[in-house]
């Protein structure tokens, strides 16, 4: 992937994984969601064209209806075409000190989390991803981003997690502070009786 990611980089950081979404699936999620959002329209707006249990005056007129249609089939072709732009400049990352979201449609906007301020980290996959081998991977903290749509989300998801594991161990437990054993981290738990 071309990227000018490493522009932006501390001088001792690394990068450990870059991807971009799958295309087909990004793009067809938005398509296919709006579909849906067509046919509730459609069936509502046929509702209110027939005037089911409307009195004589109330039902809508055949105009009104063309008006509404062509309303949403333009917002529906600009959300389209936004979010194909959109991908162009779609790019994920993560480091060795932090997780990168990059894009834009009019300009370029880098999203960067810290490991620090992340508090969660899930993988979703759907119908359609599954489908396409690929998912999304989650991560909350004061604020919330996905890595949409990528391949193998599953060894993202745990390198990811692992990665995020010993930065924060590392922020709080700097090597020299460590003891050479640590036997509360790996205690076995037993019930007590």
């Amino acid at each position: 992937m071309k990227s000018n990611l490493k522009d932006i980089l501390d001088s001792d950081e690394t990068i450990i994984w870059e991807g971009k979404p799958t295309k087909s699936v990004y793009t067809l999620g938005t398509i296919i969601s709006n579909l849906i959002w067509l046919i509730i329209l459609c069936f509502f707006a046929g509702i209110m064209l027939l005037g089911v249990g409307a009195k004589e005056g109330d039902k809508i007129g055949l105009n009104n209806w063309h008006w509404l249609l062509l309303i949403f089939v333009v917002i529906y072709c600009i959300l389209v075409i936004y979010r194909m732009k959109y991908y162009e400049t779609l790019e994920y990352a993560y480091t060795n000190k932090r997780v990168f979201v990059k894009g834009g449609v009019f300009g370029t906007d880098y999203n960067s989390v810290d490991y620090s301020a992340i508090e969660n980290i899930d993988v979703n996959v759907t119908v359609l991803q599954k489908m396409f081998k690929c998912g999304t991977v989650i991560f909350r903290g004061a604020v919330s981003h996905n890595l949409v749509s990528i391949k193998e989300p599953y060894e993202v998801f745990k390198s990811l997690k692992t990665v995020a594991f010993d930065v924060k161990t590392d922020i709080y437990y700097p090597n020299n502070l460590r003891p050479d054993e640590n036997n509360g981290y790996k205690t076995k738990y037993k019930k007590e009786d």
